[in-house]
Order: C-alpha cells, then structure tokens, then sequence
C-alpha cells in the first residue's frame, strides 16, 4: 500500500483502530475509527482515505483532542461474515 509507505514516511502511524485490526465482530460496524501517532492536518484528511473491502468512506471527522479520525460510510462495506 503506497498511500501507507508515505504516511509512514512522515513519522504519523496509526496507533490504534475500532474495532480493532484483526477483531471479530457479531454485528458489521456503524463507523471505523483511527487514532493517530500525532496531530494530523485535518484539512488533508479525505474520507476516501479509508476503504473497507475495496469500498472507501463516504464521510469523516476528526476530533484533534484525541487524534481520532471516524469513517463512515453510505452503505456499510461489510457484505458478508468472516
């Protein structure tokens, strides 16, 4: 992932997710939130920035107090279990 290498690069790095990378979950979730290494310029956040199975968000916030960007998406990209 390109888009990774380069955030990468500047010293930002994810440092946690919800839910979380790896997790199992019952019920597909209402939003995907990431919490950054450090404050991020929220001008340059796009919500196509996140893409679940091939499908990228449709909207974003961020909320600088907590370095946290939510995701959210017209049609949730969770089509199936597993």
């Amino acid at each position: 992932v390109n888009a990774l290498r380069a955030v990468e690069q500047t010293g930002l790095v994810v440092a946690a997710t919800t839910p979380a990378a790896g997790s199992i979950v019952s019920v597909p979730p209402a939003s995907y939130v990431v919490t950054f290494s450090r404050d991020l310029d929220a001008a340059t956040l796009q919500a196509s920035d996140l893409a679940v199975n091939g499908s990228p968000a449709t909207g974003v916030t961020y909320d600088a107090a907590t370095r946290q960007a939510t995701f959210t998406f017209s049609t949730n990209p969770v089509t199936a279990e597993g």
